[in-house]
């Protein structure tokens, strides 16, 4: 975990994609994915995907990724391909 500290704002604790695939359970190219898409709250640096860390705990809290298993919640969150 990084922390940025800035005297006006308040410390933000960043993740990185290592600590987010453990977290959901899933591929780290599913979490770049994610990311890449705004599916994630995310921060891209240069070429580095940071995750504040407060905004993906509400994140999983909203998708009901607290409770069950993540990847059956996480799919669901997923958005829906159809053929027309």
């Amino acid at each position: 975990m990084i922390t940025i500290t800035n005297p006006i704002l308040a410390p933000l604790d960043l993740l990185d994609a290592t600590v987010v695939q453990a977290m959901l359970r899933v591929e780290r190219s599913t979490v770049y994915s994610m990311a890449g898409d705004g599916r994630l709250p995310a921060i891209k640096a240069g070429r580095q995907w940071r995750f504040p860390a407060a905004d993906l705990h509400r994140w999983l809290h909203d998708q009901g990724l607290g409770q069950g298993t993540p990847t059956a919640s996480l799919q669901r969150a997923q958005p829906q391909v159809t053929d027309t």
